[in-house]
Order: structure tokens, then C-alpha cells, then sequence
């Protein structure tokens, strides 16, 4: 837990934060990343490294695990459980924690993965969409299709027209 007390650098700084998270131009999240970095520069300036909580070594040592196992196994068919037996954790407990850590399901973050990598190889190769479901994870090409036009926004078949005529 970090505890400002009357800190009015940080108070200040969240509150500029605050006032640009309400806009949407570029430049806004640009300052908002600044103003992140300030507030991590000031944290760590000025607590004692025994006051840094950051989850303990053995949590940071099982989310680097899960998600090198994670980059490794995409492809395959990758289970709730498989993952939590693979950091020794009750498959709630894991899903829990997951979570916790990243802000996302774990499902979720291997279907971000699998459909960044999507993109990539539609945009890069002449490899027919069939074929791109079953190299990045997804063994039922429907089920792809609707997965990419809803974190994309348009079909795969659109996602290639649209990004190899810009090369």
C-alpha cells in the first residue's frame, strides 16, 4: 500500500492525471504516460525499498511463468486448469490471480495474443485465413472470424485488404 499523506505533489499529479483522462486527444494520453512516469519516479525516489510492495518474489515468479507459458502454448489449446497446475494453484485461486495482476481473464489475454499475432501474419504473408485461425490457436475458423471482428472491428479478409494495400 502506498500512502501519500499530505503529499501535494501527488495529490497535484493525480488530479492533473484525472483531469486528462477526461479528454481524448493524442496529446492528452501522451501527457498521461508523463504523468505516470513522474508519479513512478517520485514513488521510488522517496520510499525506503523495504516500503516497495510489490506482491512478494514467489507471485512475480509465477506471473512471469504463466505467461511464458503462456507465449509458448497460444497455439494449443491452452486450459484454465493447465495453466494453474502449471504455477501449482487451485484453477479459482489462479483465475483470481491472473486477474488481479494483469486486469484482464486469462482467456481474454491469450485471445489478445492470439488476434495481435492474427493481424501480424494477415498483414505480412499470403497465407489463406483458414489457415492464420489454425497458426495462432483458433482450430474453428468461424469461431475466429467472430473473435477478430469483435476485438477488431472488421473481418479478417477486411483486415488484410485494408493493411497490405498501405504496404
Amino acid at each position: 500500500m502506498i500512502d501519500i499523506g499530505n503529499d501535494t505533489f501527488c495529490r497535484d499529479t493525480f488530479e492533473k492525471l484525472l483531469t486528462l483522462s477526461k479528454s481524448s486527444s493524442f496529446t492528452a494520453k501522451l501527457a498521461q504516460k508523463v504523468k505516470v512516469m513522474e508519479l513512478l519516479s517520485y514513488f521510488f525516489g522517496h520510499q525506503k525499498i523495504d516500503e516497495i510492495s510489490l506482491n512478494n518474489t514467489k507471485q512475480i515468479d509465477s506471473m512471469r511463468k504463466i505467461l511464458k507459458y503462456i507465449d509458448t502454448n497460444y497455439i494449443n489449446n491452452v486450459t484454465i486448469d493447465e495453466l494453474a497446475e502449471h504455477v501449482f494453484m487451485h484453477p479459482n485461486y489462479f483465475f483470481r490471480f491472473f486477474k488481479k495482476n494483469t486486469g484482464e481473464t486469462p482467456i481474454h489475454y491469450i485471445n489478445n495474443k492470439r488476434i495481435n499475432k492474427a493481424k501480424y501474419i494477415l498483414s505480412t504473408t499470403k497465407y489463406t485465413v483458414d489457415e492464420v485461425s489454425k497458426m495462432v490457436g483458433f482450430h474453428d475458423s468461424s469461431y475466429f472470424y467472430r473473435v477478430f471482428k469483435k476485438w477488431v472491428g472488421i473481418t479478417p479478409i477486411e483486415y488484410r485488404l485494408i493493411n497490405t494495400e498501405e504496404q
